[in-house]
């Protein structure tokens, strides 16, 4: 294991004598390191305070919200547009220090909305019970929450807001009455323009639960004594180097690289439970400043840079979700300019965070969201029936004339590209709730990921967006919903499903088509789905060929589907016209390969049009 090893001497009178190790000109403190000096091995260091609290963490804290400011135009931009947003719907009133007069502050955000800053807090609910808004105590609420109520999560984040000078703080459970379906439906569709908003979002990162709270003793350093070659005394202070893979910074013997996405998936720091919650995921990307409170160390990230406190990354600028809140942040610029005329002028003319120049930088919209979809299908969730709601804010941000309409966690105006995912794993627990159509990532709730090879592709079948639809439950479009269907032509051979078993494929899932004579696997979404249909007949869509440039390689791509039985409860929720429809299927796989030949769709293939549910 590699470490970070600071070291000084005891007295100044010592600096700069001969010493096995190079020397710093800068005298040291008896009670923990100066965080100026240099690190012997790896990269910058400085020193992590072990028992961190609103106090002596606000200082750091301080001087990265003042340098964003200063240094990023694009934050500035960002943040003088939201100091002209107004207020969510309820925002913690956070009071004075004597802790008497916090409470709940709620107006008509739609029309006599409040401006002003206000903080937002990011946090994993957990097992622990805590405090709620519901129908029963919002009144009470709205004239004060006792302190001795809140748990720790609660009490600090309201201290940081009051050492900030922020007089507002937001809070999911507090601010959104929790037994009330209707007022919770409205208020988490606004998740994308409270989090884009906010002054600043705090992340309780390491925090598993409300009782963890935000600020975390740390492992403290180790202090080593002796003397050099020529009598004089010194000290060296030791701890561990820290894990930045979550944040897109790798440190392999003592070399420094990005780390890739493919990476920082595999190797999510088990000091962030909140990077494992799917919640928190659209919380992280949405903010346009997040502080990290991890278990380790401060975090801070901004639309421009990372910094953290160990002093290893300091503007860091090449972390993978980077891109992705720049684009929020663009879409959030143009909400305000076009909400805020009389305000428009104060911020500029310094459009840096255009949709148009990231697409110039080499920004792909649809790219980007596979990779975030990728990331968030890793996710856990509590409640089965969130996993769309609970990215709903992230694809409010998200839509826009060049996405077409949201379908189910995918867009229409690559529905095709779309729909050529493939499952990672299997379900540990079969999920019976609906969540989504089959043929939409989000049906299968585990790992996903898009498996095109090249960016040619040819294919061979139509999408009748017109008769193709999501149906939510609420009022949301993008969050539950309560049916979906697809309309799709192209040629079709048919075949029996004769087995499946985990295997194959690399964390994927196995199943065997026999068609002619001739025994294919094909990678299946899920094995509860898949097994149903063994000894049945199902019907292999010839759906894409991927090719290189040259078309010297090209990968094949079938859709996998199953027949609907009339007596399938799904199609209860259908239209009279789709339901009567003679070819009604469901998605069951995907097989990819390699050889032209592979099924001889061109010879025996019957041209079909079916409805997908």
């Amino acid at each position: 294991m590699w470490f970070y090893i600071f070291f000084g001497s005891i007295s100044d009178d010592t600096l700069g004598s001969p010493c096995p190790w190079p020397t710093i000109g800068a005298a040291m403190s008896k009670e923990y390191p100066a965080a100026n000096l240099e690190s012997w091995r790896g990269s910058s260091a400085s020193h992590i305070l072990a028992n961190p609290n609103e106090n002596n963490s606000m200082e750091i804290i301080e001087k990265w919200l003042e340098h964003c400011v200063k240094q990023h135009p694009s934050c500035r931009q960002e943040l003088e547009a939201n100091n002209s947003s107004p207020l969510p719907k309820r925002v913690i009133n956070v009071g004075p220090d004597g802790n008497s007069g916090i409470h709940i502050f709620e107006h008509d955000d739609d029309n006599s909305p409040v401006k002003g800053q206000y903080v937002a807090l990011s946090h994993c609910w957990g097992i622990t019970k805590h405090i709620l808004t519901l129908m029963g105590n919002i009144e009470d609420w709205k004239k004060n929450i006792p302190w001795n109520i809140l748990h720790s999560t609660f009490q600090e984040a309201i201290a940081i807001a009051r050492r900030l000078g922020i007089r507002y703080l937001w809070i999911d459970s507090l601010c959104i009455i929790q037994d009330d379906s209707k007022d919770w439906n409205i208020e988490a569709a606004k998740m994308g323009s409270i989090y884009s908003r906010a002054y600043l979002v705090i992340a309780a990162t390491g925090a598993v639960d409300g009782n963890g709270g935000i600020f975390i003793k740390k492992v403290p350093y180790i202090t080593l004594r002796g003397e050099d070659q020529h009598q004089k005394q010194f000290e060296i202070f030791v701890r561990h180097q820290l894990d930045h893979r979550s944040f897109g910074w790798d440190v392999t013997y003592g070399e420094t690289q990005r780390a890739t996405r493919y990476k920082y998936r595999q190797t999510i720091n088990p000091g962030y439970p909140l990077f494992t919650r799917a919640w928190c995921f659209q919380e992280r990307v949405l903010g346009s400043r997040v502080l990290h409170f991890t278990r380790d160390e401060l975090i801070f990230e901004c639309i421009s840079s990372l910094s953290c406190e160990c002093g290893a990354l300091a503007d860091f600028s090449d972390d993978w979700i980077l891109p992705a809140r720049n684009f929020v942040s663009s879409r959030h610029l143009q909400d305000a300019s076009s909400d805020l005329q009389g305000y428009a002028p104060t911020l500029g003319n310094l459009p840096e965070l255009t949709m148009q120049n990231l697409i110039a930088k080499g920004f792909s919209i649809f790219a980007e969201w596979y990779d975030l979809a990728s990331e968030y299908s890793e996710k856990q969730i509590t409640r089965s029936t969130d996993w769309l709601p609970a990215l709903a804010g992230l694809a409010t941000k998200w839509e826009g004339p060049k996405t077409g309409n949201y379908l189910s966690g995918l867009w229409s105006k690559d529905l095709l590209r779309g729909l050529s995912w493939e499952s990672l794993a299997p379900e540990i627990n079969e999920n019976s709730v609906y969540i989504a159509p089959s043929w939409s990532w989000a049906s299968t709730q585990r790992p996903v990921h898009w498996i095109q090879k090249f960016p040619r592709s040819k294919y061979f079948v139509e999408i009748n967006l017109q008769k193709t639809a999501c149906i939510a439950k609420g009022p949301n479009k993008f969050g539950e919903l309560a049916v979906g269907w697809l309309f799709i032509t192209g040629p079709v051979i048919y075949g029996t499903l004769t087995s499946v078993h985990p295997g194959g494929r690399p964390r994927g899932l196995a199943a065997y088509v026999q068609s002619n004579g001739s025994t294919q696997c094909f990678s299946m979404d899920s094995r509860s789905r898949c097994s149903e249909f063994i000894g049945q007949k199902i019907t292999c869509l010839r759906y894409c060929t991927d090719m290189s440039s040259d078309s010297s390689s090209q990968y094949n791509r079938t859709l996998m589907l199953a027949h609907v039985r009339k007596d399938d409860k799904e199609l209860s929720g259908l239209p009279d016209n789709i339901r009567d429809f003679p070819n009604i299927c469901r998605r069951i796989g995907i097989q990819e390969a390699c050889r032209t030949d592979l099924w001889h769709f061109d010879s025996r293939c019957t041209l079909i049009s079916m409805y997908i549910i």
